[in-house]
């Protein structure tokens, strides 16, 4: 789930290369 696309999780403003990087 957490690697969905952020278009998917519009709480994830930061775009999906720093939501990865926070998981990673």
């Amino acid at each position: 789930e957490h690697t969905a696309p952020v278009e998917l999780k519009p709480d994830s403003s930061p775009p999906l290369a720093e939501h990865e990087h926070a998981f990673q």
